[in-house]
């Protein structure tokens, strides 16, 4: 991708891969989706993916449905960054324990807060930081 009038829409475009790659590795918790990841998140951040899925691994759960943002805002803030913030569906996409099949009674589902952080390398945008928070949605 380069930069050019569609930037907005190139880094909207980034995200929604990403959140979907990042839903398939909760989803396999295997290495199947590194290659993915690579090409839209930073270095470090496949690396903080990684430990989440370990993370995950080691409760015996798994995620199910579909990871997705909702009323997302983009912002172009310099010639190589970019921001957006807007929801974070986990409402639809959430964790299940790998024996009973039931949602983990630990986690609140619903719609929260996401702030995510894009940097324009090598001729393309990478989601650099994400960071979901537990603030819910207000709109």
């Amino acid at each position: 991708m380069t930069i050019g009038d569609s930037q907005t829409e190139e880094v909207q475009a980034v995200y929604t891969v990403f959140l979907t790659d990042l839903a398939g590795l909760d989803d396999y918790l295997n290495r199947s989706w590194f290659d993915a990841l690579q090409q839209v998140a930073t270095p470090g951040l496949v690396d903080a993916a990684q430990e989440a899925v370990d993370v995950i691994g080691q409760s015996q759960d798994h995620a199910v449905g579909t990871l997705r943002g909702d009323h997302e805002s983009v912002t172009i803030t310099g010639a190589t960054t970019a921001a957006i913030v807007g929801c974070l569906d986990e409402k639809d996409w959430y964790l299940v324990s790998d024996t009973t099949g039931a949602p983990d009674p630990g986690v609140t589902r619903g719609y929260y807060v996401t702030i995510a952080k894009l940097l324009y390398q090598r001729g393309r945008w990478y989601v650099d930081i994400w960071q979901p928070t537990k603030g819910a949605c207000q709109w």
